[in-house]
């Protein structure tokens, strides 16, 4: 799931507006080469760190690009905060460039 219309219509059920989703995805660069294979594609909300720093080191790398002053703290707690609105809205398959969109909204 790379395009916006696809995202779009994944997070028509949680709290973010088009606008948003549009500027978050804009700040993704390589969509598709993160989801190149079926491993890829998806983000695990876990209790063990390797599935959490998957998307923390992700978002890092990417927010560095835009505003550098977004603490790692910020980060993990968007993570926190993604996992739980997805929970909220029984969503268990969580696409990665939707997740880090979310995680992108929190922070910006």
């Amino acid at each position: 799931m790379t395009t916006l219309s696809e995202i779009e219509n994944y997070l028509k059920d949680l709290d973010i507006t088009k606008s948003r989703i549009k500027l978050c995805y804009d700040i993704i660069p390589n969509k598709e080469r993160r989801v190149d294979d079926a491993d890829e594609m998806w983000v695990a909300c876990a209790t063990q760190d390797h599935e959490n720093d998957t998307a923390y080191k992700a978002i890092k790398k990417i927010i560095n690009t835009y505003d550098s002053t977004i603490s790692n703290e910020d980060i993990k707690n968007s993570r926190d905060r993604v996992c739980k609105q997805f929970k909220k809205v029984k969503i268990k398959n969580k696409h990665r460039i939707p997740f880090y969109i979310l995680m992108l909204d929190k922070l910006i």
